[in-house]
């Protein structure tokens, strides 16, 4: 409204052009941030960048690759771990929560930039769920010594935690590049 409100009018001085401008400029900003925020968007710097072309890891199929096999189910991570330890596969662990911002933004801007092909028969990729906050997954927690999400724990092909690369926060891309290959090279 405030943006209708300064356009309006005669234009008399250059104070005036300089406002009507501005007012359009956050007029037009306002319904990209719209717009976006319609389409599922949650980044107020790039409210369109989902919808102009820039995406991430897609199949044949046009259907998202994701990197880590995720599940809310303690016992199950249990298994998945120990099936890798008999397999001699190196695993990233990740914790994660729906309500976890900075788990969200490791997803969009770390995560979906990996290609999953790239590690095939080389590391395993396991995520816990810990929206829901239940009791076992509350214990396995303080097994690990965690306070909760985001945190990345990564396990040689003995199934031993190598603790020089566990990730407590928020990481960028190439850190978790680095920590990949680190992991890959440790391989027997």
């Amino acid at each position: 409204m405030y943006a209708v409100h300064l356009g309006s009018g005669e234009i008399k001085t250059g104070w005036q052009k300089t406002r009507r401008g501005l007012a359009a400029a956050l007029a037009i900003y306002a319904v990209a941030l719209l717009v976006g925020a319609l389409a599922g968007q949650d980044d107020p710097l790039q409210p369109l960048a989902g919808l102009m072309g820039k995406s991430s890891l897609v199949t044949v199929a046009g259907e998202q690759q994701t990197l880590f096999t995720k599940t809310d189910s303690v016992k199950q991570l249990k298994q998945q771990l120990l099936l890798a330890k008999n397999q001699s596969l190196p695993v990233v662990l990740d914790f994660y929560a729906d309500w976890c911002a900075s788990c969200k933004v490791m997803e969009k801007q770390v995560f979906n930039q990996i290609n999953p092909q790239n590690f095939v028969n080389q590391l395993v990729f396991l995520q816990l769920d810990l929206t829901k906050n239940t009791p076992e997954q509350s214990a396995l927690l303080e097994e690990y010594q965690l306070f909760g999400p985001p945190a990345l724990l990564y396990f040689s092909s003995e199934g031993t935690e190598v603790v020089a690369l566990r990730t407590l926060g928020e990481i960028g891309l190439s850190t978790f590049q680095n920590q990949l290959q680190t992991l890959v090279n440790s391989r027997p």
